[in-house]
């Protein structure tokens, strides 16, 4: 049965869709491509009448004559008529992935193997063929190797990964129907760009390529002895940029310490200062240095601010501290650097850093007795700069003067109005603040009774006269308070 597809397309769509069933597609046929692009397929096998229409509907022709066809090339399955499509990316080549590299030359196997050698690539092996072309297996091979595999071409080296069990596609390159190929038992697939150059091999085991390396040795060997005779290097330990940039915990005062921990106390919170400790050190040629230290607490450490040196631990060392933001140069083992600065525990050294200029600085080391450190709060005493007695004496002295006035209560009857007193005798009484305080009398709560005699007639009347003077009393209050103006203004005192 002869098939005309009019291009590529169409035969993978007939091969997608099943149109031209799997029994029919994996058994070999005959297959060429014509001048004007269609592919011609000659098949033992004859297509059902549903298949046959519905290819009749895509545009593919049923010769029955062979007047017209190209020259035919036999396949092992339809897929092969298709060509593989490219694709550049090699991210999908890994640590663990598999890579065989077909060499047609078997001469150039020593320089590849030393390739890969000298990128620290060791796992390998090998399988020479029939040709006189090697198999090279590679496990992770370099991204140089495979640079040089999908550059060189397919003459002299190439590369392939295996796309399906035993069917392997060249690297770059992806095959539409891949997956649905199925070897041969005990038979190797390598899938080509061109159709017509597919091979099958036997799958054989590889051999370890180091079965090919022969290593000579030098004919005399030189048998050298140990020697006492290098003297000791001499590495000047220095300080550098490059420490932590935490907090400093301790505090080396030595301009002015004394003013600037007053200054310190004097602003900073009780809990600040229980968790600080200090020392004074004593100097021959200045005043005595103050040395402040951040005691151990499960809160982080509070943040000082002094003008002296700031240091911080060093190598997590706790007893040994170095200036913030500068490290040991050069760097050396945590043991070491302890037993070089740092050997006693109970004593607390820093690095005190010289005058040097960058990038490196020169120290000396200063240490002082851990038991010198005391509690800053025990040395710290709050005094009050003036007796709250004069505070006291003021407030009994000063009070307001406001005129008398009377507030009839509601149970009260009506009082007359007294007569304003005359001038010179409201001068000749004494001011209140003057006056001694009258003794508080003791109150005595009072219940109303009523005898078991009395009783009650009807309601009880109201007070006219008392009713009219509460109501002017409310007016009077209610126009007080609505005045904007001071309290001891004019119109508000008439």
């Amino acid at each position: 049965m002869l098939l005309r597809f009019p291009d590529e397309s169409t035969l993978k769509l007939a091969l997608t869709s099943l149109t031209v069933p799997a029994e029919v597609s994996c058994k070999a046929a005959h297959a060429g491509t014509g001048d004007d692009g269609a592919i011609w397929v000659d098949t033992r096998d004859r297509l059902s009448r549903d298949a046959q229409r519905q290819l009749l509907n895509w545009g593919v022709e049923v010769r029955r004559g062979r007047r017209g066809v190209p020259e035919l090339i036999e396949v092992c399955c339809w897929p092969q008529i298709v060509g593989a499509t490219s694709n550049s990316q090699l991210d999908h080549v890994g640590d663990r992935t598999v890579v065989l590299f077909w060499l047609s030359d078997g001469a150039r196997l020593p320089g590849l193997v030393n390739e890969l050698l000298r990128q620290a690539n060791d796992r390998l092996s090998f399988r020479s063929l029939s040709d006189s072309s090697v198999l090279l297996r590679v496990i992770g091979p370099p991204y140089y190797s495979l640079l040089r595999a999908s550059d060189e071409g397919e003459t002299r080296l190439s590369a392939f990964v295996e796309v399906a069990p035993r069917v392997w596609a060249p690297l770059g390159y992806e095959h539409p129907f891949a997956a649905q190929l199925e070897p041969s038992s005990g038979e190797l697939l390598f899938l080509d760009v061109d159709p017509t150059r597919w091979v099958s091999i036997s799958d054989e085991p590889f051999r370890d390529v180091h079965d090919l390396l022969s290593l000579s040795l030098p004919e005399q060997t030189t048998e050298l002895s140990g020697s006492d005779l290098l003297p000791p290097l001499e590495v000047p330990l220095q300080l550098a940029r490059g420490g932590e940039d935490s907090s400093p915990e301790i505090w080396v005062l030595t301009d002015d310490a004394v003013a600037q921990l007053e200054d310190f106390v004097s602003a900073a919170t009780d809990r600040v200062i229980d968790r600080l400790a200090f020392a004074v050190v004593e100097q021959a040629d200045s005043e005595p240095a103050i040395i402040v230290r951040v005691r151990p607490g499960r809160s982080a450490p509070p943040v000082l601010v002094f003008e002296g040196l700031g240091c911080t631990p060093y190598l997590r060392i706790p007893n040994l501290f170095v200036p913030t933001g500068q490290r040991v140069h050069p760097p050396l083992r945590r043991d070491v650097v302890r037993e070089l600065l740092a050997p006693d525990e109970s004593r607390l050294v820093w690095l005190q850093p010289s005058a040097d200029s960058e990038p490196y600085t020169s120290f000396a080391p200063r240490s002082i007795d851990d038991s010198a450190f005391l509690p800053l709060a025990n040395w710290v005493d709050y005094v009050l700069d003036q007796h709250h007695e004069a505070l006291d004496a003021w407030r009994r002295s000063h009070s307001f003067e406001f005129e008398r006035f009377v507030c009839p209560s509601a149970s009260s009857k009506p009082r007359k109005k007294a007569a304003a007193k005359n001038n010179s005798e409201s001068a000749e009484d004494p001011p209140v603040s003057s006056m001694e305080e009258p003794p508080p009398r003791k109150r005595r709560a009072r219940r109303l009774r009523l005898n078991s005699g009395m009783t009650t007639a009807g309601p009880i009347p109201v007070d006219a006269e008392r009713e009219r003077i509460q109501a002017e009393l409310t007016a009077i209050e209610e126009a007080f308070t609505e005045q904007e103006a001071r309290l001891n203004a004019p119109d508000r005192t008439e």
